[in-house]
């Protein structure tokens, strides 16, 4: 069975064609912004986004080395900033091209 992918579409108004500028969003998790969150931002030239999300990985590797965490709830808090990320990722996107 076929799963359905559901996407949205943003046009740029005040192109000359707008239908050949489309952007399409896809609803759901972002599997490159999980991996590459910071990267994936600036792909996508949402700059403050991905200042935010630099900063957050690197206050979670400050913390780490000040608090000295244990290694393995650093990594758990960082995997659980990646998958908010990835959750988030698509929403960002589309508030960005609003």
């Amino acid at each position: 069975m076929a799963r359905l992918k559901l996407y949205t579409v943003h046009l740029r108004a005040w192109s000359a064609a707008p239908d050949r500028e489309a952007v399409f969003v896809r609803e759901g998790f972002s599997v490159a912004a999980f991996l590459f969150s910071a990267v994936w931002a600036l792909y996508h030239r949402m700059w403050f986004a991905a200042l935010l999300m630099a900063a957050a990985i690197a206050g979670l590797a400050l913390a780490e080395e000040i608090l000295d965490l244990d290694p393995v709830f650093a990594e758990a808090v960082g995997v659980a900033l990646g998958l908010w990320i990835g959750f988030e990722a698509n929403d960002w996107r589309r508030a960005a091209l609003k």
